[in-house]
């Protein structure tokens, strides 16, 4: 796919206009066709306008020859889509098909978030909306005070009971946190180490040092440092002349909201007796979100990956990201159910 500094100056100017996040900002999307396109994927980069001016674009990949789909690597949060604030979705969709072969009967949009892209109240018989996933986001009240005394009793307690612990032993903690480029390398090298001694690195989903992922997040967090939207979040143990990464989070941030787009911890603490109770990713999200709040004024914090158990002990606020389909027309519709109904008989045939 041909991705220009023109494409990304106009990817760009669509993005702020609908005050879209960070996460999809012309630096992550280069970043991201640059490292995780591979050579063997159909990708094309599509604009639809509104009148002389452009009202979304989206990257768009060949997923089979009766379907597209806008292109999601499992490193992008959301969608690979922007668009204006005034934009009518679904007109415009419909005629981004005028521009793609005729044999493409759907074109499915995946991981949108409602608050950017509101769920459409198009004809069941020309789209079909699924839910994904639901993720989890804090707005933070005016005060850290406010917020942590909003926090369960449980999670006062077990804070409190942790740092003691640490406390106990002679230890402390110290925070660090950098949105400069000449760290970004040193600091994403740690991080990868802490993943690849952990349960990522098992399952082949780690960063590690040169590989695909980390040539990606390197590039996206130097090109974002330079513009004041990357911070990478450490959190180390001191025990007498001994200092160890425990925690580390990599941070987008942008108009007072940060994105933690991922979170490493030092799993390895589990097999120390004195230390096995500690939770240092709680630890440190609880005093990067002090200073979140007092120091950086940030108003928001989105997760933006499936809520999980550690995200509930912070909030309790969710929202649903979907997919929304889009067809041709009614006759596309049809002709989609009809194949399924198809397929599925020749698979119950083939079993019985």
């Amino acid at each position: 796919m041909g991705w220009s500094p023109s494409h990304e100056s106009l990817w760009e100017s669509i993005r702020i206009a609908g005050n879209f996040p960070v996460v999809v900002s012309s630096d992550v999307i280069s970043a991201a066709l640059e490292y995780l396109s591979g050579e063997d994927r159909a990708l094309f980069f599509a604009v639809a306008y509104v009148g002389s001016a452009p009202g979304i674009g989206l990257i768009l990949q060949r997923d089979a020859s009766l379907k597209w789909q806008t292109w999601q690597p499992s490193q992008l949060p959301i969608c690979a889509l922007v668009a204006t604030k005034e934009t009518d979705l679904p007109p415009l969709v419909q005629g981004l098909f005028e521009e793609l072969p005729v044999s493409v009967m759907r074109v499915d949009l995946l991981q949108l978030d409602p608050e950017h892209i509101p769920k459409q109240n198009e004809p069941e018989a020309l789209a079909e909306t699924n839910q994904y996933i639901n993720t989890g986001f804090i707005a933070f009240p005016g005060s850290y005070s406010e917020y942590f005394s909003s926090l369960s009793k449980n999670v006062h307690s077990n804070i409190r009971k942790q740092r003691s612990k640490v406390q106990e032993i002679g230890g402390h903690f110290e925070l660090i946190v950098s949105e400069t480029k000449a760290q970004i390398g040193p600091m994403l090298e740690a991080y990868a180490n802490l993943e690849a001694r952990g349960w990522k690195q098992e399952n082949g989903t780690a960063i590690e040092i040169g590989n695909t992922q980390f040539k990606f997040y390197k590039d996206v967090f130097e090109r974002l440092a330079h513009r004041g939207h990357a911070q990478i979040c450490q959190y180390w143990l001191i025990l007498g002349a001994e200092r160890t990464l425990v925690a580390s989070d990599l941070c987008l941030k942008e108009r007072h909201v940060i994105y933690m787009l991922k979170t490493a911890y030092h799993e390895q603490l589990r097999e120390d007796p004195t230390l096995r109770s500690l939770s240092p990713a709680m630890l440190m999200h609880d005093e990067l979100f002090a200073r979140w709040i007092s120091v950086e004024q940030i108003h928001r914090v989105e997760f933006y990956g499936r809520f999980l158990d550690w995200h509930s002990r912070w909030t309790s606020t969710t929202k649903a990201l979907y997919h929304m389909s889009f067809y041709r027309n009614r006759a596309s519709r049809m002709v989609e159910g009809a194949l399924k109904s198809i397929f599925s008989k020749s698979s119950t045939s083939v079993q019985s």
